[in-house]
């Protein structure tokens, strides 16, 4: 098999020899100084890959992949970058690039990085899920990590993590990834289906079987035949079809409501919760020879708050996403409102962030500052409240970094700590502030009330006023 060829473009001679050594013993590997230059060997041998870095005095990143698409030369490039440079890697990846690597870099990080693009590039359906599901952190890539090990295998796999943070996103990723992919991807929402028709959506019934019955229906098992089953939030599910269900994946076979008969299924399930399934196991809530079928590979979807290096990126996504649905001319987020986003702990994640710049979209001119987030995301000038709350949120922090400074708290469990008390601050000034009721404010918060009620017990807050 041919060696993919990469050429490298940076102005550190030193620095594009050590990265020919780095990735010489996987692929054809050539180091350039001058992006100018390059140019003309690109046009010429048509690299598989070019890395360049952003910051060159001759010509930088962006003004090369401006030529690029001036001279509509077509080739893969990836941008080197200082971290912190955000605004410089989202240009350029409006300009084209494939992607980008922040220096310093280890170096088997980079290796994982060239391996992966090559990989999608010749998967289209992990690369159209790698679009959609926006980020770069460590956490976000471990479960990618893990999904590209796991997808193509027919295990069960379970997603955990809050709501609001892309369950199903993933678990269509699995889908697309698996050899399944060519049949039906079936999402079931168990917390939305009325407990009397869940056995008969999930498993269909026989004509006659009970009033209103007039017709034979299939059910999500039989639907979802050679292609892969969803089963969100399953934490919901009662013992009785708890029962059946684990009888259907043990046996592969499902018997419909009013009939006597078995149906064989070929189907691979994978569910997802915001519930501890655990502890629903200790509590006798959730049956333990069902979690454990359904578990054989749990994977962790982290908050939006534990992946806040992500926050730019999805939040560029959104306005760029946003701006073409609505046919707005939106030019991006002041540094201000970015950094206003980037300090706020997520309780609803990606849906919550979602939906607010989809609403500051609508409001902005040119672009998006403060003055188009919610009020409750604005910076207090003057009184109490917010401000007030800002400043205990503050105090308790550099409280706990003197604790720390002597031995006596670790940097985690303050940052977690700090985390829980903004939520807390937001809650209590929306719910004084707002005459909202508890499932409206659970819709403007992007999450749904269950969440929102375990949410407010966590956190020590009761909702006091009165619900029509």
């Amino acid at each position: 098999m041919n060696q993919k060829t990469i050429l490298v473009i940076d102005d550190e001679t030193s620095f594009h020899r050590h990265l020919c050594r780095v990735l010489g013993e996987e692929y054809q590997v050539r180091g350039i100084s001058s992006a100018r230059e390059a140019l003309e060997r690109v046009k010429a041998s048509q690299p598989d890959l070019v890395l360049v870095d952003l910051k060159m005095p001759d010509m930088g990143g962006i003004e090369f992949l401006r030529e690029l698409k001036r001279t509509k030369t077509s080739v893969p490039t990836m941008v080197m970058s200082a971290y912190g440079d955000i605004g410089s890697v989202v240009q350029a990846m409006k300009l084209g690039a494939a992607d980008f690597i922040i220096k310093p870099f280890r170096e088997e990080k980079l290796r994982e990085d060239i391996r992966l693009f090559f990989s999608l590039s010749e998967n289209p359906h992990e690369k159209l899920f790698r679009e959609r599901i926006i980020g770069k952190s460590p956490q976000i890539q471990e479960v990618w990590r893990l999904i590209e090990k796991f997808a193509p295998s027919d295990i069960s796999i379970l997603l955990l993590g809050e709501s609001g943070t892309g369950k199903e996103l993933f678990a269509r990723a699995v889908h697309e990834m698996s050899k399944r992919s060519a049949g039906p991807f079936i999402p079931v929402d168990c917390a939305t289906l009325p407990e009397s028709l869940v056995e008969s959506e999930l498993f269909g019934y026989e004509k006659g079987a009970f009033t209103g019955a007039n017709e034979r229906k299939p059910g999500w098992f039989e639907t979802a035949h050679r292609g892969t089953l969803f089963l969100d939030e399953l934490g919901n599910l009662s013992p009785s079809v708890q029962a059946k269900l684990l009888r259907a994946l043990q046996e592969s076979t499902v018997s419909p409501i009013g009939s006597r008969n078995q149906r064989p299924v070929d189907v691979r399930v994978v569910s997802a919760t915001n519930i501890d399934l655990k502890q629903a196991v200790l509590e006798g809530g959730f049956r333990a020879d069902l979690f454990y079928r359904l578990s054989a590979m749990a994977i962790v979807i982290p908050p939006l708050r534990e992946r806040d290096g992500d926050i730019p990126l999805l939040a560029q996504h959104f306005v760029k996403l946003y701006s073409e649905r609505y046919g707005r001319e939106v030019n991006g987020i002041s540094p201000g409102a970015m950094k206003n986003l980037c300090a706020q702990p997520w309780p609803g994640n990606v849906r919550e962030l979602e939906n607010v710049i989809k609403s500051a979209v609508l409001l902005a001119q040119e672009r998006i500052t403060d003055e188009d987030l919610p009020h409750f995301f604005r910076p207090q000038v003057g009184g109490m409240g917010a401000e007030s709350d800002a400043g205990q949120v503050q105090f308790s922090f550099m409280r706990g970094m003197d604790l720390a400074s002597e031995g006596r708290v670790d940097l985690k469990k303050i940052g977690e700590h700090a985390a829980a008390e903004a939520e807390r601050n937001i809650l209590k000034d929306l719910l004084q502030n707002s005459s909202l009721k508890k499932s409206e404010l659970a819709k403007q918060l992007g999450v749904d009330r269950k969440t929102l009620r375990v949410k407010m017990r966590k956190l020590g807050i009761s909702f006091k006023r009165e619900e029509n």
